[in-house]
């Protein structure tokens, strides 16, 4: 009863913040990215939470029981990842999208590399949709899980339910309200992050079980069975934020350049404190539970909420998990949408349907949603696997066109095209190969770094190549030019 009375008070929070948003978001701009108008507390908590999602209340706790502190350099090499990402790809990207009135990063691209409405943003479009519609399907078989666990639903409805209400919200207000509701829960993750693995603690029973303490010495090694196939695996993950556009649509949409170092110091923080409560919930259960080997580790965050806190705690406790998949599954639900409806769909539809562009986002949404709904239909799946998998398609992919499109003036519209496609084949390739390999060791993610490399190499040969021949004039005259308009900001 707890729990369906606060999750009914949380879901009546999240419906009235999407109505407000529906009434604030005016144009068609606002639905998309919020007509840049976000404050820095607001661009930090939403990117904060769309990127963590319920891999960080779910997957790390349970990584880290599983392999002890040996996991602890996955976290490290997201926060640097993270943390460069502001650095670098911040600033530039929200000047440069402006400069070129870009609403979607596809369209940037586009204009960028001079070749507007041609192959880049169509490919590019695509792997989005690719991608990101598998990680929200992740995201959906995230919450499936919890629902099911919350009300003794059967794995189906619980998957309907979470993925109906989604969709829902998101469609209400679009960009806004994701943001808005994103603010919201970053707020709820934040505090039950830090408060599961505090009351954790103070739970332990008086004696641990022997095996624990054996267990104990090798547990705390950060070395333990220290191999590079899993130093780089952690390190891979970190390389992929330079291509994930769920966060870089953020950077886009924050009101001005002046209000990112706020912005970016509220997120570090955030941050910070937020993987290192998942790490603690997962070396606090190791304890708690006397070295117990759990069915589902997975479900650590509730399972622990359930027993150190009374169950009206527990179940805001549960509510914040719900947040961080709602976060990730409503900004990669829109990002996928809006490049589908934005750059595929748009060019090829009539002027008069066109004026009803949001009307086809919303289209776009419910057509996305089901393809991740389909993808989340296997209970047995692995969050940690989809994440893996759609995060290095996404890094290598994208990554590497990213960095170069805002730095390197000297970038083709085919070295960017061709190096798109040697990141995916590569990724593809990769995760092939550890499949049917014998890699133990390796985390899923892996293939990011050979997919980033072969992306960087083939720009970097196709785009000389390019400029050898005499072409190439158009991108480097574009990139002068807003590169400039940066420099003057």
């Amino acid at each position: 009863m707890e729990n369906l009375i606060t999750i009914l008070i949380y879901t009546g929070i999240i419906i009235g913040i999407s109505y407000l948003a529906k009434l604030k978001a005016k144009s068609h701009a606002d639905f998309i990215i919020g007509g840049r108008k976000n404050s820095g507390p607001m661009t930090a908590l939403a990117a904060g939470t769309s990127d963590m999602s319920n891999w960080l209340m779910m997957s790390l706790p349970a990584l880290v029981f599983v392999q002890g502190l040996r996991s602890i350099w996955l976290p490290i090499a997201l926060f640097l990842g993270a943390y460069a990402n502001w650095i670098f790809v911040a600033p530039r990207l929200r000047s440069f999208t402006a400069s070129l009135d870009s609403l979607t990063l596809p369209d940037y691209f586009s204009k960028r590399l001079g070749q507007q409405g041609h192959g880049i943003k169509a490919l590019l479009a695509v792997s989005i949709g690719i991608f990101f519609t598998l990680y929200a399907g992740a995201s959906f078989l995230g919450g499936a899980m919890l629902c099911e666990h919350l009300f003794g639903l059967s794995y189906m409805h619980a998957l309907i339910l979470c993925s109906s209400f989604v969709l829902v919200y998101t469609i209400l207000g679009g960009f806004v309200a994701v943001t808005w509701i994103d603010f919201f829960q970053g707020i709820l993750m934040f505090i039950a992050i830090l408060a599961v693995p505090i009351f954790t603690f103070f739970s332990f029973k008086s004696e641990l079980h022997p095996v624990t303490i054996n267990l104990s010495e090798k547990y705390f090694d950060i070395f333990h069975d220290f191999s590079w196939i899993h130093m780089l695996s952690c390190v891979a993950w970190g390389f992929g934020y330079f291509g994930q556009f769920h966060i870089a649509v953020r950077f886009m949409a924050i009101r001005s350049l002046d209000e990112l170092p706020a912005a970016r110091r509220i997120c570090s923080t955030w941050m910070f404190f937020a993987l290192l409560g998942a790490v603690f919930i997962g070396v606090g259960a190791k304890f708690y539970y006397e070295g117990a080997t759990l069915a589902k580790p997975e479900m650590l965050f509730m399972k622990l909420s359930s027993e150190v806190f009374n169950p009206w705690v527990a179940a805001w406790m549960f509510s914040a998990v719900l947040s961080a998949i709602m976060s990730s599954a409503s900004a990669q639900l829109l990002l996928a949408a809006s490049s589908l409806t934005e750059d595929i769909l748009a060019p090829l539809l009539p002027a008069t349907l066109c004026k009803h562009q949001t009307k086809l986002s919303r289209l776009g949404l419910i057509l996305v949603s089901a393809i991740s709904f389909f993808i989340a239909f296997n209970p047995k799946s692995s969050i940690f696997d989809y994440v893996g998998i759609a995060w290095a398609g996404i890094g290598a992919s994208f990554g590497p066109l990213m960095l170069f499109s805002l730095f390197w003036g000297k970038l083709t519209y085919k070295g960017g095209l061709y190096g798109v496609l040697a990141g995916s084949v590569t990724v593809f390739m990769t995760e092939a190969v550890i499949r049917l390999g014998n890699f133990p060791d390796a985390l899923s993610g892996l293939s990011l770094i050979p997919g980033f490399i072969s992306s960087c190499l083939v720009i970097v040969f196709k785009s000389s190549q390019d400029i050898r021949r005499g072409h190439g004039d158009g991108e480097m005259s574009i990139f002068k030019e807003i590169a400039m308009s940066y420099k003057q900001k």
